[in-house]
Order: structure tokens, then sequence, then C-alpha cells
């Protein structure tokens, strides 16, 4: 079995080995001021990605997520770290939830107007309140409701917002400058581009007629235009939808997962306290702006769990990342930004050594239960 390794500090002052790691995987702080996180005051810059590229060997991968408003800087610090950015990948998803002002409201809380109620806001299907982040299980409701402009001026710039919905977020696919050709990489480094077949996508629809040729390879007629499949699936993409997104064709296409699940986040700890995860840590929210609110002042539901963590990727996800990264050897992994550990757990289900770096106590108890538990679940 791969074996994890959790070490508590600010990765910034962590002395690792040169040329040691096969692929660097992680979500850094974004630089949103986060749900007022004090570790998400900024983009980690040059110096950080330096450090990294030294740990990895020539050839290593890198898979960085990052923020669609702050990707650029992260991008731009990495190449002028000396990492070759090869492409960008996009996570698209169903169910992301817009954090937006509503200006009508705010000029009548700025003029001091009360605005009349006219409404409470009905449930949706899966039993939450609507323009609420409400879900069953581990939450606090907080009703929500329709409410009327007070004043003239709010009436003009009633249904004025300040953000789309968040759908998607970049991953960017870096890589460590090689050591001669990536035959020659290969061979001395023992790392080299990308486990495509790793990372293959099934047809899904088996349904379509096509004819084989001698090199085993099908093709398939979809409408006018003619695909040639190998047997063992489609060719990964840059693109990543969840099971929203990804539900009906022409998605099938693509690699597809949900976004992690309260059960998924809170496996293996089940013993710990539940604990507020939209509990701030200090520092002052740009988005917010008042604790405990939504940006038009509205009050922000609880949210009770072991996992506390307020950005878990999906483990689905991550496995696909590690596969897609994985060496003929397996290959050791690095995550600075380790979180609540998610990927150490898709390294434990890909068969690959992991070294996972998190400066946050409470979160690195968390990664140690979740880790305890995964390698039980291997071993079964």
């Amino acid at each position: 079995m791969s074996s994890i390794n959790v070490i508590q500090k600010d990765c910034s002052k962590v002395h690792m080995r040169a040329n040691y790691f096969d692929t660097l995987i992680t979500d850094p702080p974004y630089g949103l001021g986060f749900m007022g996180k004090d570790w998400d005051y900024g983009v980690p810059g040059v110096r950080f990605w330096k450090r990294f590229l030294k740990w990895c060997k020539p050839g290593a991968t890198a898979l960085v997520f990052g923020g669609t408003r702050t990707h650029h800087r992260l991008m731009c610090a990495m190449e002028d770290a000396g990492w070759e950015i090869r492409d960008c990948m996009m996570w698209l998803y169903g169910s992301g939830f817009p954090k937006s002002l509503d200006i009508s409201k705010a000029i009548d809380k700025k003029s001091g107007a009360k605005r009349k109620i006219i409404a409470p806001k009905p449930y949706t299907s899966d039993k939450s309140i609507q323009g609420n982040s409400y879900g069953k299980g581990g939450y606090e409701r907080v009703q929500e409701y329709y409410t009327a402009p007070a004043t003239n001026l709010a009436q003009l710039w009633n249904g004025y917002g300040t953000a789309l919905k968040p759908a998607w977020e970049p991953i960017i696919v870096a890589m460590k400058p090689l050591d001669g050709t990536f035959a020659h990489n290969a061979e001395k480094h023992g790392v080299a581009g990308l486990w495509i077949d790793g990372g293959r996508i099934g047809f899904g629809d088996r349904r379509m007629c096509g004819t084989t040729n001698r090199s085993g390879e099908t093709s398939y007629v979809l409408g006018k235009r003619t695909e040639t499949r190998t047997q063992e699936g489609r060719w990964p993409a840059n693109l990543i939808l969840d099971e929203q997104v990804g539900a009906g064709e022409p998605w099938k296409r693509y690699f597809y997962c949900p976004k992690a699940s309260r059960k998924e986040r809170n496996a293996g700890l089940e013993n710990m306290p539940k604990k507020d995860s939209m509990k701030w840590s200090g520092g002052s929210d740009k988005m917010a702006g008042i604790a405990g609110t939504y940006p038009d002042g509205r009050p922000r539901p609880k949210q009770y769990q072991q996992n506390n963590h307020p950005t878990v990727k999906p483990l689905a996800l991550m496995e696909y990342l590690c596969k897609l990264t994985r060496t003929p050897e397996g290959g050791r992994v690095l995550d600075p930004f380790a979180g609540s550990g998610t990927t150490g757990l898709a390294c434990l289900k890909t068969d690959r050594d992991c070294t996972l770096i998190e400066m946050e106590e409470q979160y690195c108890e968390i990664i140690k239960a979740r880790v305890k538990a995964m390698e039980s679940r291997c071993k079964d």
C-alpha cells in the first residue's frame, strides 16, 4: 500500500529533498479572502513555486487549482518561478452558489429605508431554501424572504447584482522543464508526460455501430463526423464536468464527477465533534464585510460538519488527476496546500505515495483521520 506523509507546517518553511517528487497536485489559496479565512489573503507568489520546482523532478507535472478572478496571478507566479505552462483544464459544475450584492437592497439600507416583506422564499426540490446554502443534515436553516424596494432609487436598481453564479474552476497544467527530451527524461528520471490511457473516458453510448480496422481501432459515425476510438476509451480532454453538467449528450465524452457530498467529506470522522464550517477565523472579508452575513446583510446559515474545511474537492476528481499523472512506477505526489487531505485519499486509491503539507492543526487532525479510514477501506 502507498504511504501518506502529513507535515503540519507552513510550506514556505519546510525543507525537502531536491528532485524528489514526480507530481504536484494542489488547491492553493485563491486570494479572495474566502469566508474571512486567514489563509486566503493572497495567491502564493514566486518564492513558493520556486521551492516546489526545486523539490520536483525534471519533467514533473503540476496540476494546480485556481480562482476565476485570480488564476492569472497564480499562472504568472508559476511561470516566473520556472514552471512551463502546458495547458489549463476547466472543471465545470452546476451547483455553484452566486455570491452577489443586491444593489437595490444596499441602496435602501444606505438610506435607512425598511423594505416590505412580500412572501417567504419557497423550498427547492432538495428541501433547501432558494437563495440559501442550506442543505439537509448538518446545516442550520435560515428563512429567506422576497422584499419590495422601499425607495425610488432602489426601485430603479431592482434586479441588479454584482457577480455571476460560479460554474467553473481552472486547473493549471504546468511542467518542470525537461532534462533533454521526453524520451531521455523518462529514461533518466522516470517521469515524462501524462498517462493518457489511465485517463481515458468510457464511451457511454454503446448503441452506435462501427467498423474495426487492422489496428484494433473502431470508427463510429456521429452525425456527419467520424470519430476513431480505441478499445480503452476516448482521449482525456482538458474539460471536466460534475454530474449535473455531464449527465447528457454530448458530454459523455468527458470525465465527470459529483461535488464532494457531506457523506464523502465526513467519512472516517464520525468520532470527531461537528464544527461550523462557515465560522470565520479572523480578518476582514472583502466579499461580505460583516462576519456571519451575506454581502447584502442577510444572515448566513451555519453548517455543522466534522470536516469543517470550506473548500473540499471531490475525491473522484482528485483520483482522476492522480491517475492522469501517474508514472509507470506510481510516483510520489506533493500537495503543499493540503486542506483536509483529499489528495492523499486519492493517492491511496491510485497506489501513489504522497506528502501532504498543511499549516492548520485542526485540518491536520482531519487529514489523519480521513487517511486512516481510507487505509482501512483500501485493505478490505
